[in-house]
Order: C-alpha cells, then structure tokens, then sequence
C-alpha cells in the first residue's frame, strides 16, 4: 500500500495549542495523543474559532454562545458520555470563509458535513488528525487546490465527496489506505493525471464519481498501460456499484479485463472521453446493472447482443459514437427501459416491434443513423413516451393515426426522412406536444385544422414537403408557439392575420408562391400579392396588374443588354475549358436577377396601396425603379 509522505512531527500537534503526550502515545500513530489532550472544552474553542472565521447570511450559528452548551448548538450532535462533539453537519447554509484547522481538534468527530455552502481556500492537512471521521463532505463549494495526502490516514472512512469545487492536481495515492471507504466522488473539479490504479485496493469500494475532471492518460494495446492496470484492479472491488469516469481525456480501449468488474455494478458511465474498439464483450455478467453510458466517444463495430440479459436496466445511453450494422432485436426483455439514446451513430436495418415492449421508456432517441422501413405502430403504444427522436433516417411511410394517442408525449422529431402521405389529423390527441418538426420529408395533402388545438405546441416545422391548401386559421390561436416554419410547400390562399400571424418574427411562409395576404405589413415584407376579394376586386386588380406589369417591362427594358450580354457569354463558355464557371455565373446572375425582379414588384404594390397618403408619388417609385437598375447593370 501506498503511505503519505511528507508527515512531520509538527503535523501531530493540537491546533489549539495542546501538548503532546510521550508516554503511551506512537510516533507512527500521531493521534492517540489528541484522545488525551482534547476535551469538550476544546471542542467548545474549535467550533467558536470555526464560527469566527465563517460568515453567515441566515444566522444558522446565532445561538452558538459561550454561554450556552456547545451540544444544544445547531448542526452539532454530542456523546452521551463526556460532551464530546461526534457530528458537525451544516450543509446548505451559504456560510462562507475558510475551512478552520481547528476543527482538526474535534477529535471524536465521526461526521462532517459542510456541503452546499461556499467555502474558499484550501482543504486543511490537520482533517488527518479526526482519526474516528467515518464521513466527510465539502462537496458544492469553492475550495481549490491540492487534495492534501495526509487524508490517508482516515482509516475509518466511509464517504468521502468532495465534488464540485475548484481542486487541482491529482487523486493522492495515499487514498489506497482508506481501507473502509464505500463512496468516493470526487466529480467536477479539475483535477489531472492519471487515475491511480491503487484505488483498485479499495475492496469496500461501492461508489466511484470521479467525471467531469481532466484525467488523461493513454490506453495502448500494452497489458502495463494505466487504463488496463486501472480496470484490472478494479476487480479486487469486488463490492463496486457505481462507476463514473465521464467528461474526462481517458484515450485507447476499453480493455478486456473491463469485464471483470464487479457483478453488483449497478451504474456504469464512461461517457464523453475519447475511448475507441469494441464495447467489450462479457456484458451479461451485469445482471443488476441499472444505467449503462457510452455516449460521445468513438466506440465502433456493433451493439452487443448480450445486452439483452440486463433486465434491469433503465437508461442505455450509447449516442454519439461510431457503432455500425443492424440494431440487434434486444428490447423484448428490457422491460424496465426508460431511456434508450442511441442516435448520432451508422446503425442500419429497421426498427425492431419489440421496442413495444419497452412500457416503462420515456426518452427514445434514434436520430441520426441509416435506419430505412416503415415507424413500427409498436411505439405509438408506448403511453409513457415523452420524446421521440427519428430525424435524420431514411424512414419510409406515413405517420400513423395512432399517434394520437399518446397523451405525454411532448417532442416528436422526425425531419430529414423519406416519410409521405397526410398529416394524420388525430395528431390533435398529443396534447403536451411542445415541438413537432415534420421537415424535408414527402408529405403531401392539407394542413390539419386541429393542429391549433395543440395549445402547448412552441415550434411547429412542416417545411419542405409537399404540402397543399390554405393555412388554417387555427394556427393562428397558438399562442404558446415561438417558431412556425412552413416554408416551401405549396400553400395557397389568404395568409391568416391574427395571432401569431401578427408577429412577422415567428413564422416563415417562404417558397409558396400562391399565397396572399390582406395585411400591408405582410405584404410588403415578405413580397407576396395581395388578396383580391370583395367589391373592390375590379377596382384594385386592374391597377395593380398595370403596376406591376409597367414596372416589370421598365426592368427588361434597361436589363436586356445585360440579358443578351450574359446569354452570349454563357453560350461561348460552353465551348471551352470554363463551361462550368460561366454557368457558375450566369446562376449568381440569375439569383440578382429574382432579387431585382422582386423589388420591381414590390414597387408596384406600394404604387397601388389604398391610402393615399401611404401610397408612393411617381419620383419615389421612379427613384427606386433606377436604383434596381443601377444594381442590376453594376452586377
């Protein structure tokens, strides 16, 4: 086992001044002294002292008071016998300031807990005096850096979390002698190196969360490398049931002794590293395992099969990663899944009926892969689903009627496939549907009116699909929605003018070219026509439709030099070596082209407003009509 170093004389006096003891006491045990030398009374001057230097916001520590009984304090806890203080637990409380040293003197100490406040500084070295401590807590704070070594000496730990505050520099190898600890987490922070293979000696271990640091070291094909050594002892841990290395720079494969971790191994995430290989094989041996991740590393080759013996497992997260071939059919015996992620990989095949099974899932996320065929009617049973994520498949079909059904679900994704047919109208049945985007698929038909009944309903995308009809005005009375895409469709008619349709900033009705509008404001920012209804339909169509052709012959009247010009170019170009860059620009010709043309229209609308006072004079227009030009001809 690995020992402290560094240990002096000096680090086994009281902090309080007390003497040392020579008879009966052990240099090489430097705290039986402080069972001697401390009494109540100095547990009583360790917490004043401590409180000395803690600010407190809520007045947590009023009524510690020289005057009354230091066991009577809030957040301590006595003996019965002797007044000596076993427990000090002040956890979420804001207190700030530095760690006393001289809490080091609260030597029947068993319990310390000052999570959730702010502390600042360093951990002080003198906690190794608290020989009893079976738990210490600091997590949720400020503290930054080094882990002091001396804390090896706690043999009588149990806990140790001192995740979420600022520390630096390595797990010490002293941590090896903590021969009872069951919990070790020391998440979030930034500590560095490698992972000490010794923390495999720590046989009581049950909780391991060391994620979110920057841990590094390189995993070669070497049966000597760190990552094999590491997972290698490990097995010695025979009652390990939590390990977490996520978010850090661990490198190389997992290594085959990866299996030999402990049977009771309930959670288990490697996520966010950069590990390659295979997900190893001998998975089934983890029969209690709960939570399995993988995710954001470049595991390749397939999903092993073997997944299926873990029954109980809940979350099965393994996005993010490179793993390749059919979706093996694993699900009819993970009844208890409640999020399977699995998107952003090159899995292929179809999506397995026994996924229904799954009755417990929540979270579904198959975003992002090869996977081809039809969605199985299997999932729209799952009543429990709240988000579904297809997108980004080559997914065949319709949408089912029977999605309808599914009262909780809240996001549906399906863009970026190949599905067709009509929008289902039962759709209406989602009633906590938040986002449901529909785009760059084949669907055809009209836009269901129930749709508006998804008051919840924040984004709404059907764009780029084949889309037919009038917007429903329903749409307009959503009024929990941020964004509503329906761009290039083949919508047609009025666009609505209440609700959302008031705010130009949340929807995009681009790319249909039918649609019209009675609004001014739509009508001048987004270019379409104005409608044409009622009495006036003979008075306005004809000036407009003389506007708008004039000022269209004025454009190709001072653009028809520049027509001929580009035609005979683009002609010449196609008998040489540049018939590529000559289309080139003749295509970024034509895109200035439909700009200038647009503006052209927009002038003649603006000639054709009803009011007169908001209707442009002839110079304005005449101003306008030569600035296109001008941009035209300088192209």
């Amino acid at each position: 086992m690995a020992e402290p170093s560094g240990r002096t004389m000096a680090d086994t006096t009281p902090v309080n001044g007390g003497s040392s003891v020579n008879g009966g006491s052990s240099v090489n045990d430097p705290l039986s002294f402080h069972a001697i030398s401390c009494n109540s009374n100095t547990d009583r001057e360790a917490l004043l002292s401590f409180k000395s230097q803690v600010t407190d916001p809520k007045n947590a520590l009023s009524g510690w008071s020289i005057h009354s009984n230091h066991c009577t304090w809030y957040g301590v806890t006595c003996s019965k016998v002797g007044n000596r203080v076993q427990s000090l637990n002040l956890p979420g409380l804001f207190l700030s300031g530095k760690l006393s040293p001289h809490l080091s003197n609260l030597t029947f100490l068993h319990s310390l807990d000052l999570s959730g406040n702010t502390f600042h500084g360093q951990i002080p070295k003198h906690f190794s005096h608290l020989s009893l401590l079976n738990v210490i807590h600091l997590s949720n704070n400020n503290l930054s850096g080094t882990i002091p070594s001396q804390l090896g000496y706690l043999h009588r730990l149990q806990s140790l979390d001192f995740s979420v505050n600022n520390l630096t520099g390595q797990i010490p190898p002293s941590f090896a002698n903590l021969s009872s600890l069951e919990n070790l987490s020391l998440a979030r922070n930034h500590l560095e190196g490698e992972i000490p293979t010794e923390l495999g000696n720590l046989r009581n271990l049950s909780s391991l969360q060391i994620s979110e640091n920057h841990f590094s070291g390189k995993f070669p094909t070497s049966i000597f490398n760190m990552s094999s050594l590491f997972f290698d002892c490990l097995r010695n841990s025979t009652k390990l049931q939590e390990l977490r290395i996520h978010e850090n720079h661990l490198t190389g494969e997992l290594p085959k002794s990866f299996a030999n971790l402990s049977s009771n191994l309930q959670h288990l995430c490697v996520a966010d590293n950069f590990f390659i290989g295979t997900i190893p094989q001998g998975m089934k041996k983890f029969q209690n395992l709960i939570s399995l991740s993988f995710e954001k590393n470049y595991f390749t080759g397939e999903l092993p099969s073997e997944i299926e013996a873990l029954n109980n497992l809940q979350q099965l997260v393994i996005h993010s990663n490179r793993l390749s071939g059919d979706i093996p059919d694993i699900f009819g015996n993970l009844t208890n899944l409640f999020n399977l992620a699995m998107g952003i990989n090159q899995l292929s095949g179809r999506i397995h009926q026994s996924i229904g099974q799954c009755k417990s899932l929540n979270y579904l996320d198959l975003r992002l892969n090869r996977l081809g065929g039809t969605i199985p009617d299997e999932i729209f049973q799952l009543s429990s689903l709240r988000t579904l994520n297809l997108a980004g498949n080559s997914l065949q079909g319709p949408l089912p009627p029977r999605v309808g059904t599914m009262k909780q679900l809240e996001n549906l994704y399906i863009s970026d496939n190949q599905m067709s047919g009509n929008i289902p109208v039962e759709i209406e049945g989602c009633l906590s549907l938040k986002s449901l985007t529909m785009a760059r698929n084949r669907f055809n038909g009209s836009i269901p009116t129930t749709i508006g009944n998804l008051s919840s309903l924040e984004t709404l995308d059907l764009s780029l699909n084949s889309l037919t009809g009038a917007i429903p005005e329903s749409l307009g009375q959503l009024e929990s929605i941020q964004k509503l895409n329906l761009s290039f469709n083949h919508l047609e008619g009025k666009i609505p003018t209440k609700g959302l349709f008031t705010d130009l900033t949340k929807f995009d009705l681009r790319g249909n070219n039918q649609l019209c509008s009675l609004s001014k404001e739509i009508i001048q920012n987004l270019g379409v026509l104005p409608c044409v209804v009622g009495k006036k339909k003979r008075k306005i169509l004809l000036p407009t439709i003389l506007a708008i052709v004039g000022a269209a012959a004025l454009f190709i009247s001072v653009a028809d030099r520049r027509l001929i010009e580009d035609y005979e170019y683009s002609t010449q170009s196609s008998n040489s070596d540049d018939h590529s860059s000559g289309l080139d620009s003749n295509t970024h010709w034509l895109h200035k082209a439909e700009e200038c043309i647009a503006d052209v229209i927009r002038v003649g609308l603006s000639c054709t407003v009803d009011q007169p006072k908001e209707r442009w004079n002839m110079r304005k227009a005449l101003s306008k009509l030569q600035a296109t030009k001008h941009s035209m001809l300088s192209f």
